[in-house]
């Protein structure tokens, strides 16, 4: 007797579901299937020709990302559905144990800034997952060290794939491309000259030969994504740190062109945010199953992460000015929080209060600037950085070093900048000068304060409340920051609040 399903292996991209009843398909077809953000100020909506939603499984060609089989064997059993599995799927390249891989970093004398360090427990529960099932898409806040469980992998698959497949390593942004290289420079210092980064680590930025012997590729996903096809045959693992900040064609473009590639594992700080640019179903089918290694509470609690003080201080504007804004549009909301001279001046008059490295992070690049522009000419006698896309990302980089060894400097910075893997240690205080609601950026920005160095164990946060309420009407910050005060309570953080009229 026929089985309901027949789940059979295409490539390491793509598997194919052949339904014996075609109403199944298309009931597995809406199972797999999500909403696309505003996809109703569509077109293709408006006209009717699309229901604005996203189908994994095509019921034409039977595809479906290979890193959802778990989730078809558990539709099929919740819906005593039968189910014959392709044997080939249930192989596994390597097979180790937990012990293994503490051997594994022991071989390599891993070290960070000249002391010999080991992974801690959860970085090795991470690496030990990935091996033993070939992909993951791997969840690990802010200040977890992602980089060291890429660097562990990465020297494990080395040792192991054939010497023609090399590694390819994406992140998001030119700046981490430098970082990346910078961190497994340092892991490798003393191990032995027998692997250096100078020798296997080609990095990829604009202008940069895509091709090289070497066998680390770290490459940002906006300088490969339109290379061809056999381009990518040379990979033999790949891995995509910030995996959700890549816009979906980027990344489904690159993973589904590694149809070779087996050893798949994406990063993430974070999923789940409803603004993200990638659905958390699509990640999982291009990466695998999400595998959480740790909490940023849990990171505190233990010591491994800076104690969190959120200061929630809500600037409530006067009844003149609340009912001369309401019903304008959310842009025009932020032009005008942005351009008021009273909060701006607010703003100021704290950088001056705080003492040490302090980030004010802005979004529009204009009122970034005139923050600058202010602060520098109030505090002449300290250092002052402004940073956002426009800024050259070697400048960042610099400026960053230059901040760790600072005490008492102010960086004003977009959110964009420093909201992808930016690692400044030496940060005392983290201010949202300008509304924002997204939960992964907002997550990570509180996580550019969290690490811990030899002078700190502790940061501040300053969240910025724009309360312009009129009778029982919500300005869109007031709104943004009600979603913030959700996800604070998620992740069971501490918090107070003031209140100050401007």
């Amino acid at each position: 007797m026929k089985p309901d399903i027949s789940i059979h292996s295409l490539d390491s991209v793509h598997i194919k579901v052949y339904c014996l009843e075609k109403h199944v398909a298309y009931e597995l077809a809406d199972f797999f299937s999500f909403e696309v953000p505003d996809s109703k100020f569509k077109k293709k909506y408006k006209s009717a020709a699309w229901d604005g939603k996203i189908r994994l499984y095509n019921v034409s060609t039977k595809k479906i990302y290979k890193g959802l089989l778990s989730y078809i064997l558990w539709y099929a059993n919740e819906n005593d559905l039968t189910v014959e599995v392709d044997p080939k799927l249930n192989e596994y390249g390597f097979k180790i144990s937990l012990d293994d891989v503490y051997k594994i970093a022991e071989t390599i004398n891993i070290h960070a800034g000249g002391t010999k360090i080991k992974p801690r427990d959860f970085q090795a529960n991470a690496v030990h997952h990935v091996i033993n099932n070939d992909r993951a898409l791997i969840v690990s806040p802010t200040a977890s060290g992602k980089s060291l469980i890429i660097y562990l992998l990465s020297r494990y698959f080395l040792a192991r794939l054939p010497q023609d497949k090399k590694i390819l390593i994406i992140v998001p942004t030119t700046s981490l491309v430098g970082q990346m290289y910078g961190d497994f420079n340092d892991y490798s210092t003393f191990d032995g000259k027998t692997w250096e980064a100078s020798d296997n680590v080609h990095s990829i930025k604009a202008g940069i030969n895509k091709y090289s012997e070497k066998r680390v590729f770290v490459s940002t996903w906006q300088s490969i994504y339109k290379m061809p096809k056999k381009y990518f045959e040379q990979f033999g693992a790949v891995f995509a740190d910030e995996a959700h900040l890549a816009k979906a064609t980027s990344i489904s473009g690159i993973m589904e062109k590694l149809n070779h590639c087996e050893y798949r594992i994406g990063l993430t700080g974070t999923v789940g945010d409803k603004n993200a640019p990638v659905n958390l179903l699509t990640l999982e089918g291009l990466f695998g199953k999400k595998f959480t290694t740790i909490t940023t509470r849990e990171l505190i609690d233990r010591g491994q992460a800076a104690k969190l003080d959120i200061n929630l201080v809500k600037l409530n504007y006067p009844e003149v000015e609340c009912k001369k804004i309401r019903g304008i549009t959310y842009q025009e909301e932020i032009d005008y929080i942005c351009k008021h001279k009273r909060r701006n001046a607010f703003i100021c008059r704290l950088a001056g209060k705080l003492k040490g490295n302090s980030l004010f992070l802005f979004q529009k690049v204009e009122h970034g600037e005139e923050l600058y522009k202010t602060l520098v000419e109030m505090y002449p006698n300290r250092k002052v950085y402004l940073w956002h896309g426009g800024i050259n990302s070697d400048k960042r980089n610099t400026d960053r070093e230059l901040i760790e060894k600072d005490n008492d400097s102010i960086t004003v910075a977009s959110y964009g900048t420093t909201s992808t893997g930016t690692s400044i240690k030496n940060l005392h205080h983290v201010v949202f000068a300008s509304p924002y609601k997204s939960e992964i950026k907002v997550l990570q920005s509180i996580g550019r304060g969290l690490r811990i160095s030899k002078t700190k164990n502790s940061v501040k946060l300053y969240d910025l409340i724009d309360n312009l309420r009129i009778g029982e009407h919500r300005n869109y910050a007031l709104k943004h920051f009600l979603e913030r005060v959700e996800l604070y309570n998620q992740q069971k953080f501490d918090y107070e609040q003031h209140s100050i009229n401007i």
